[in-house]
């Protein structure tokens, strides 16, 4: 039912013809836009927050991934044929693992993924970081802020991963402490009572308890 309700709203636009909004302009300067993204002079994507367009050209966009990559604590060279068996192997825990629990052979055929696509590595800059107009021209690459984003979209654990969000989702909201958006964090504040004998600390996502003082974090690790 659901899709032949999808094929009757597509056959319906489909025979719609649309004008297009643009002035000529417009569009002389979308296809100039789309040539030198074409011919990699420039990269176009987005800012890391606020959402704004960022223009760079493409071998500072280079730089800037190179000097990123350099983190040895989060990256490190690897092969074709070690990604080869490291879903082959996430392919044979997983099959074990869902037949002990029951699952029917179909929902682990399913679930897994024989022939997945190499994850993508994203920098998005932050813009926010930049502070004066010497920062916005300058070619440095290690005076640029990034935020990276790794698509899995059809990788090795695409699938697992979108099966197991769906059970914890289910699980999560029946924990107090696990909030999903800045109201419930400042509805959970407002009715919260500190006193003196309370501490409370903001933890940085990307380094997680290393921005805790070590006194404050040896004393108070109850808390946490």
């Amino acid at each position: 039912m659901f899709t032949n309700e999808t094929f009757k709203v597509l056959n319906h636009y489909r025979t719609k013809r649309y004008s297009s909004n643009l002035t000529e302009v417009q569009k002389r300067g979308m296809r100039e836009v789309r040539e030198l993204i074409r011919s990699k002079n420039i990269r176009l994507s987005v800012s890391d927050k606020g959402g704004e367009f960022v223009v760079i050209p493409h071998q500072l966009d280079v730089d800037i991934t190179k000097k990123h990559l350099e983190d040895a604590s989060l990256y490190r060279p690897s092969s074709e044929k070690e990604f080869k068996s490291k879903y082959r192997k996430l392919n044979h825990e997983w099959a074990k693992t869902a037949r002990a629990a029951g699952l029917k052979p179909s929902v682990i055929s399913q679930l897994k993924v024989d022939l997945p696509t190499c994850p993508v590595l994203y920098l998005l800059i932050k813009t926010h970081k930049l502070v004066s107009s010497d920062d916005l021209a300058s070619t440095d690459p290690s005076l640029f802020k990034v935020r990276p984003i790794i698509s899995c979209v059809d990788g090795p654990t695409d699938r697992i991963t979108w099966f197991l969000t769906l059970i914890f989702n289910q699980l999560l909201k029946h924990i107090p402490a696990h909030l999903t958006n800045t109201q419930m964090f400042l509805d959970r504040l407002r009715t919260a009572q500190p006193n003196s004998a309370h501490v409370m600390e903001s933890l940085d996502v990307t380094a997680l308890y290393t921005n805790v003082r070590r006194i404050i974090f040896d004393k108070h690790f109850d808390v946490f």
